[in-house]
């Protein structure tokens, strides 16, 4: 068993921690928000979360744990300050390690988060959940042993940089995954119905897509014409979504902000095949990358089924668990920090 401490600055690694507590691994996990109010129900389902599947956590993240790890938008930081976006937003100097979008927190965290790691007696990772695969911090390079993952990386990215870390995890699956009776939201594949050939059920219209994605369903439209198709409205409850998605031959996956999108990880815990017209530019799993179709016709497309076998496989909680452990035993293995033994891939 590998203790492990986790300091999740933006909520990528929630469905990691899940992961490693799933392996049988001790997991400290805080997010930063503590004691905050919980005005939003996504935040009140990652507070259930953390409170029923990973425990009490007191105190704050652990120096002495086996593995500590430190996750941020690192890059979505720097790009924003370097535009001068939101000057306004709340920020509290007293408390830098709180939710916020002000550019300001990122020197304020700085120091914090530096200190921490230096003081790590075990493996130590640092992780990167921006959507942004660019810039990265240059602090970090400077820690010996530290080793550095990112969400977001470029597939011809030069080596000896930040290591592809591509997991994304929709915090509402995760609770329904975790915390709710399968009967309750996953429809018997022998018994769902057919009604379209593609459906996609996010955002188009928000700002930060500059109209990518709208323009990425038109086409689809187009170049599948007979295709029935169905974009959901946005706003909708996640009662329809899962009707939808569960009664469509394909869903459409579009990028966001960055390329990997929440998308996936329904598609994939929902058995509904993948669609993606234009191929990954960023590294994603391989398993899932032999999933990916260019086309809605059903005879192309990979069966539920093994849409259910890739996402054990190659990218579900227990998956990415595994894959930081790994990256963490590997780093530590050749600095002089103690190594990390997990479970084997």
């Amino acid at each position: 068993m590998v203790y492990v401490s986790i300091l999740d600055l933006n909520g990528f690694l929630l469905g990691v921690a899940l992961g490693l507590r799933e392996l049988g691994h001790r997991v400290a996990y805080h997010s930063g928000d503590e004691g905050l109010a919980a005005d939003h129900t996504v935040t009140r389902m990652r507070r259930d979360l953390v409170a029923q599947r990973l425990g009490p956590q007191p105190g704050g993240p652990d120096p002495d744990a086996d593995l500590l790890v430190v996750c941020d938008a690192f890059a979505d930081q720097l790009r924003a300050a370097a535009a001068g976006l939101h000057d306004a937003a709340p920020f509290d100097p007293a408390h830098p390690l709180r939710p916020s979008l002000n550019p300001c927190v990122r020197g304020a965290r700085a120091a914090v988060l530096g200190e921490l790691l230096a003081r790590a007696r075990g493996a130590a990772v640092v992780v990167d959940g921006s959507d942004a695969c660019a810039p990265r911090p240059a602090a970090f390079d400077a820690i010996p042993g530290l080793v550095r993952l990112a969400r977001e990386v470029e597939a011809d990215a030069a080596p000896g940089g930040w290591l592809p870390f591509p997991f994304l995890y929709h915090p509402v699956v995760l609770w329904m995954e975790y915390l709710r009776p399968r009967s309750e939201w996953f429809v018997p594949l022998p018994v769902r119905l057919r009604r379209w050939e593609w459906v996609f059920c996010g955002t188009l219209s928000h700002p930060r897509y500059g109209g990518r994605r709208a323009a990425a369903v038109r086409a689809m439209e187009q170049r599948f014409p007979r295709a029935r198709g169905l974009v959901m409205p946005e706003g909708c409850t996640y009662d329809r979504v899962l009707a939808a998605l569960q009664s469509t031959g394909s869903g459409l996956d579009l990028p966001g902000a960055g390329e990997l999108c929440f998308r996936l990880h329904e598609y994939l815990a929902l058995a509904v095949p993948i669609v993606r017209l234009e191929p990954f530019s960023h590294v994603v799993p391989e398993g899932l990358q032999r999933l990916l179709r260019a086309t809605p016709e059903p005879e192309l497309l990979p069966t539920p089924e093994d849409v259910l076998a890739t996402y054990a496989g190659s990218y579900a909680p227990r998956f990415a668990a595994r894959v930081l452990l790994r990256a963490a035993g590997a780093g530590a293995g050749s600095a002089s920090r103690a190594p990390v033994h997990g479970a084997r891939c």
